[in-house]
C-alpha cells in the first residue's frame, strides 16, 4: 500500500480556505456602506486600512502556524522512539 501525503492535501485545503477568507473580508470591507438591521450604515473599516489588513491576514497566519507547525509537532510526540 502506498503512503499518502496528507500534508500536501491539507496544504491545498488551507490555501483554498485562506483564499475564501480573504475574498470575503475584501468584499465586506470594500464597500463604503453596508446593509444592517434594515438600513444602510457606514462601513466601520472605512479609513482604517491597517485594522482591515490585520483582520484579513492574521487569522490565516495563525491557522497556518497551528496546522503546519503545532499539530505536526504534537503528532511527532506520539510516534514511538523505535524504528
Amino acid at each position: 500500500m502506498s503512503r499518502k501525503n496528507y500534508r500536501r492535501g491539507f496544504g491545498r485545503l488551507y490555501v483554498v480556505g485562506s483564499s475564501i477568507w480573504l475574498l470575503v473580508i475584501w468584499i465586506i470591507g470594500s464597500g463604503s456602506k453596508r446593509w444592517e438591521g434594515g438600513a444602510f450604515v457606514d462601513n466601520p473599516w472605512e479609513g482604517k486600512p491597517l485594522a482591515f489588513l490585520a483582520l484579513a491576514i492574521i487569522p490565516p497566519l495563525i491557522g497556518y502556524g497551528f496546522f503546519f507547525w503545532v499539530v505536526p509537532w504534537i503528532a511527532r510526540g506520539f510516534r514511538s522512539a523505535e524504528k
